[in-house]
C-alpha cells in the first residue's frame, strides 16, 4: 500500500486532480440513475417550483405552484429534470473536492457555489417563465441555446475564482 501511495504522490498533480475529479462526478453521476436520487430529484424540482412561485407572486403574478409546475393565467412552466441545475452542481462540487485544498475552504467553497448555482437557476426558471409569458417565441432559443451556456461559463468561473482564492489562502512557504 505504501508502494501505491508513494507511486500516486510523484504523479503530476494535474493527473491526481482529473481522476479525483473524474471518481467525485462519476460517482455523483451515478446516484442520479439510482431508484433513490428519483425522489430527491422530485423533492428538488418542486422546491425550484415554488421558490419561483413565492417571486412570482411577490411580483403581482397570479400563479400556483403544483408539484414541479408553475401554473398562471396564462402560463403554465412544468420544471422537469434537467431543469434542476444538478448537472452544474455536479461539476462544481467534483471540482471543489478533487482540488487539494484543506476541508474548510473545500467547505466554504461548496457553500458559496452551491448557493450561487441555486439563485441562478432560480433565475433561470423565472426569467423562461417570463419569456413564455410574454415572447414565447424565444422561449426555445433561451431554453435550449442560451442558458446552458450561461451555466458552463458560471461553473467555470465560479471554479477557477474559487480555487485562486483557495490558493491565496495557503500559508507562505
Amino acid at each position: 500500500m505504501r508502494r501505491l501511495a508513494g507511486w500516486w504522490t510523484r504523479r503530476n498533480p494535474l493527473l491526481r486532480f482529473g481522476v479525483r475529479f473524474c471518481l467525485f462526478f462519476g460517482a455523483a453521476e451515478a446516484w442520479t440513475l439510482t431508484p433513490w436520487c428519483d425522489n430527491s430529484i422530485s423533492f428538488l424540482l418542486a422546491s425550484y417550483a415554488k421558490m419561483t412561485n413565492w417571486v412570482l407572486l411577490a411580483l403581482g403574478q397570479h400563479s400556483q405552484a403544483v408539484g414541479a409546475e408553475i401554473q398562471g393565467p396564462a402560463v403554465s412552466l412544468t420544471i422537469k429534470r434537467g431543469c434542476d441545475a444538478l448537472d452544474p452542481l455536479m461539476v462544481f462540487c467534483a471540482g471543489v473536492l478533487a482540488y487539494q485544498a484543506p476541508r474548510k475552504q473545500r467547505s466554504i467553497g461548496l457553500l458559496v457555489g452551491i448557493i450561487l448555482i441555486v439563485l441562478t437557476n432560480l433565475a433561470r426558471i423565472l426569467c423562461l417563465y417570463g419569456i413564455q409569458l410574454r415572447a414565447p417565441a424565444l422561449f426555445t432559443i433561451f431554453h435550449i441555446y442560451i442558458w446552458p451556456v450561461v451555466f458552463l461559463l458560471l461553473v467555470g468561473f465560479l471554479w477557477l475564482r474559487w480555487v485562486r482564492w483557495a490558493a491565496s489562502q495557503r500559508p507562505a512557504s
